[in-house]
């Protein structure tokens, strides 16, 4: 009898766990799949790769204009790898691709007929970092202390959501995203080697990584030993100047600018809005205010991390008005996973009275 309740238990454990299983590869596979939303709108709308400083073969080739010649991982990915795919199938490949993303768009909006593996290779980067960045979502919201409902809502809905970042879109875009949101994980968990090596690859992708810096000198500078910080603050400082240094020495007589200034393009455009669709100003006017409700709302129990990560966005905000064209928020990706999950109600506060599951230790 005491064998065959044992059997039962044990019959029983299997079965829930193999369900348990199943539910989780039914929610990834759901996930993947609406992965392919922000990924077909952002190829169908967004000019990608029509920038005349910055078309995939630019990229491909080491020509692009400056600054968008600096963003080198994923074209010198693309290039690196390309030898593993077969030119002539890659083509047609892209060829019956046209029939979901637009007409002759691989072939003539990507320089696909000339670089078929290239772009090939591209677009699956682009696409594994979105889905990179759900993955880094729910394990972000988890060791944040969410509960398992914001766990399985997150990943989804802030990929739907960044897609009104993308009016405009580089090849880069996905990957910084990604990484960005994965340097802030791996900082989150005090993981410093693996911190660097993406830390690493995000400059290599775009420069904007050196305000990871910031949410590090902010959140770490009275939780860690002042020998360990001022080691980590060299370290990344360190390994921003060499990338970035070697970058712009390489490309230092490529055409263009160290940055693009649109502040006055930002001025004449508000004016311009103001004059003939104010209405436009006002709707956006309540969206950023009520954004900023939900993200201040029971602002003491929401986690200190993203407290801290958000001094980075005002940064990001004067980046934009300073630097971007007007209505390129694309500028302002990176700030994005911090805000959306500050929109989120807080997560379970621990007994200790710390909203963090884990707290830094030395």
């Amino acid at each position: 009898m005491a064998r065959e309740r044992l059997a039962f238990v044990v019959s029983n454990a299997i079965s829930g766990r193999m369900t348990s299983i199943a539910i989780k590869a039914l929610y990834w596979i759901l996930v993947l799949g609406v992965a392919l939303i922000p990924f077909i709108y952002f190829l169908r709308t967004t000019r990608f790769g029509s920038n005349p400083k910055a078309t995939i073969e630019m990229s491909l080739t080491g020509t692009a204009y400056r600054p968008f010649a600096y963003r080198v991982l994923v074209p010198m990915t693309a290039n690196f790898l390309s030898p593993i795919l077969q030119r002539r199938a890659a083509l047609r490949l892209g060829i019956e691709a046209e029939t979901i993303v637009g007409e002759r768009f691989f072939r003539a909006g990507m320089n696909g007929r000339l670089y078929p593996r290239e772009v090939w290779l591209i677009l699956i980067i682009m696409y594994l970092s979105l889905a990179g960045f759900a993955i880094t979502m729910w394990l972000f919201v988890k060791e944040l202390g969410y509960s398992l409902q914001i766990r399985y809502i997150a990943p989804p809905f802030l990929m739907l959501g960044a897609t009104i970042f993308f009016r405009y879109g580089y090849l880069y875009d996905f990957t910084l995203m990604f990484l960005f949101s994965l340097s802030l994980l791996l900082m989150l968990r005090a993981q410093w080697l693996a911190y660097l090596a993406v830390f690493s690859l995000g400059t290599l992708n775009k420069e904007t990584t050196i305000f990871l810096y910031l949410v590090f000198a902010v959140y770490f500078f009275r939780r860690m030993p002042r020998g360990r910080f001022i080691l980590l603050s060299v370290m990344q400082l360190g390994i921003y100047a060499l990338i970035q240094g070697t970058i712009r020495f390489v490309f230092r007589n490529n055409p263009g600018n160290t940055m693009e200034y649109h502040f006055y393009d930002q001025i004449a455009y508000s004016k311009e809005l103001a004059a003939i669709h104010p209405g436009l100003l006002i709707y956006w006017a309540a969206a950023m205010a009520n954004i900023a409700i939900l993200v201040v709302h029971n602002w003491d129990n929401k986690p200190e991390f993203l407290r801290a990560a958000l001094w980075i966005a005002p940064f990001f905000l004067a980046l934009f008005f300073l630097l971007g064209y007007p209505t390129e928020v694309r500028d302002l990706v990176e700030v994005y996973p911090v805000v959306a999950i500050l929109m989120f109600p807080p997560p379970t506060i621990a007994p200790n009275g710390s909203p963090y599951p884990k707290m830094y230790s030395a």
